[in-house]
């Protein structure tokens, strides 16, 4: 072991494990899934649901889901010169109107999340833009140009609706758009909720006193088969919370409203189809919870794994024969694909200590790279072994 605790060494595995952290946050901003069942990288969750008695979805009585699926109206399109050229299904912006007209006047409401796009102009547009402007702690969807939202709408509170998705799957949420410097509607609605403000660092941003991840895994505590199935979370069709009079108050008091199409307007991701409007609402109560805070003891037990592993690196192989082989499963899992074993079971126990859904399965390929370098010789000389044919000469 003295010859394994030299200086030279001791710099490698200290500077490799901070390349190595460093590496991990950039891989947070990479949108890459490594399978097509890729759940099984972000277990955390799955086995929480499965082992805990308690749910950690918020109440019903939280939440006012208002679907607008069945509430829609038919307008003429235009050219760019005023040419008709067909029609077009929208929301009916008559009904939505009546309903923010009533929810401003009670102004009882927590927030509104209005996941409509006003792409499209109809004859309601300026009294409804006026309403929605002067309507306290509301936002709708923006795309990275104003240009694409129908003109009496742009000046309306907003926030990025943009999901990154890979091979059409949602796994990963970007809170900020650090090219357009643009927030997301989930993180506009964890500001205005806590009166906070946020602050990018490139690998990471930070939020009143706490740091956060800017992409981070958000746990779906409202699904479709809560929604459709056990109806846990009852949606109610915009047409019928319009028409409540006296007892509208009683559908919007201290609530998150979330208003979207949760028939039609959906998104795959690894645990099923969710509507998109659920995704934006799961985003910020994954942050109401903490699911992408960075603590100082994270970012320790980071290092310390990144640690470890370096040290596995520079390990010589006579060494690591005579001493770790012996140890009962340790051989089985520093090697080969155990690399990603190994990793999963930590990304598991990093999510039930410190409460966020993170994959080193990336990192394992990275020390694992660099094992095969490090003991090319040792590799190659195994590889050409095993390509030699076998002795058939054999005695009888």
């Amino acid at each position: 072991m003295i010859k394994i605790l030299t200086k030279k060494n001791i710099w490698f595995v200290v500077l490799n494990s901070i390349v190595a952290l460093v590496l991990f946050f950039l891989i947070q901003k990479v949108y890459f899934l490594p399978g097509d069942d890729s759940k099984v990288f972000f277990l955390g969750p799955v086995i929480k649901n499965y082992l805990s008695k308690t749910s950690s979805a918020p109440k019903a009585d939280d939440i006012l889901l208002i679907n607008t699926h069945y509430d829609n109206e038919v307008i003429t399109k235009y050219d760019s010169v005023g040419h008709v050229y067909g029609n077009q299904v929208v929301v009916d912006r008559s009904k939505l109107l009546t309903f923010f007209k009533k929810l401003k006047a009670t102004n009882s409401h927590k927030y509104v999340i209005c996941d409509i796009m006003f792409e499209d102009s109809t004859a309601y547009d300026s009294e409804l833009a006026n309403v929605l402007k002067s309507t306290e702690r509301l936002l709708i969807p923006r795309t990275d140009s104003l240009g694409a939202i129908a003109a009496p709408f742009r000046a309306v509170n907003s926030g990025l609706v943009e999901v990154y998705a890979v091979a059409n799957l949602f796994y990963k949420y970007k809170l900020y758009d650090r090219q357009n410097h643009l927030k997301s509607m989930p993180l506009k609605l964890y500001e205005d909720i806590h009166k906070l403000h946020y602050e990018d660092y490139r690998l990471f941003g930070k939020l009143g006193d706490k740091f956060i991840l800017n992409d981070f895994v958000p746990e779906h505590y409202i699904n479709s088969y809560n929604v459709f199935e056990t109806k846990a979370y009852k949606v109610n069709n915009l047409g019928d919370v319009s028409k409540a009079n006296l007892i509208f108050n009683n559908f919007v008091e201290d609530r998150i409203i979330v208003i979207g199409n949760f028939n039609v307007d959906t998104r795959g991701t690894i645990y099923g189809d969710i509507p998109s409007s659920l995704t934006l609402l799961n985003t910020y109560l994954g942050m109401e919870k903490g699911k992408n805070v960075i603590s100082f003891g994270l970012i320790l037990v980071l290092w310390l794994i990144c640690l470890g592993y370096s040290f596995a690196v520079i390990i010589p192989k006579a060494t690591f024969k005579n001493v770790l082989l012996r140890i009962p499963f340790v051989s089985g899992i520093l090697m080969g694909v155990s690399y990603a074993f190994v990793m999963i079971v930590l990304s598991l126990l990093i999510y039930f200590v410190f409460n966020v859904n993170l994959s080193l399965i990336y990192l394992a390929a990275f020390f694992y790279l660099e094992n095969l370098i490090f003991h090319r010789k040792i590799h190659w000389k195994r590889f050409k072994s095993n390509l030699q044919p076998e002795d058939t000469n054999q005695p009888l």
